[in-house]
């Protein structure tokens, strides 16, 4: 599949992406998370994507010496439930 896109803007981070298009008429590709966060806010409608997306895998790193730490291994958890969603 071909597609072309006829881009307007581009920023370094999301939420500028997101402030864009609460002006405009544009629209943006986010996270389901941060886009849900500031829809009330921002004033955003969120459709979804007339494409098929892949899913992207996500990686937890951190240095061995907290594998053993409880506050840490709380984080991780966190963390894992978070991402579930």
């Amino acid at each position: 599949m071909n597609i072309k896109r006829h881009i307007v803007n581009e920023a370094s981070s999301m939420l500028a992406n997101m402030l864009v298009v609460s002006e405009t008429q544009l629209f943006c590709h986010t996270t389901r998370s941060l886009a849900l966060q500031y829809k009330n806010t921002l004033g955003l409608t969120i459709i979804e994507s007339p494409i098929r997306l892949k899913r992207i895998p996500f990686y937890m790193q951190w240095h061995k010496s907290n594998s053993s730490s409880s506050t840490h291994q709380w984080l991780r958890e966190r963390i894992r439930d978070t991402v579930r969603v």
